[in-house]
């Protein structure tokens, strides 16, 4: 599953799972966790031996706008 690690990064995570028991403790980091994408999904080959991340990036940028007006010359 995707989620968010203890530096707030996404990647793939894999946890046992039994309706039974909590099995927190059994999750494991598989792959992403990128400082400068975020993970959004997954898709997983037939034979379960390879994964596929989709990923996003924000790009953000600061301009500044001078609308004083100009003195004439």
């Amino acid at each position: 599953y995707v989620g968010a690690d203890e530096r707030g990064r996404f990647g793939l995570f894999e946890q046992n799972f039994d309706s039974e028991r909590d099995t927190v403790a059994t999750r494991r980091k598989l792959a992403g966790f990128f400082d400068d994408a975020d993970v959004e999904s997954f898709g997983l080959s037939p034979d379960g031996a390879q994964a596929m991340l989709a990923v996003s990036r924000t790009t953000r940028g600061l301009m500044i706008a001078d609308l004083a007006p100009r003195p004439a010359r």
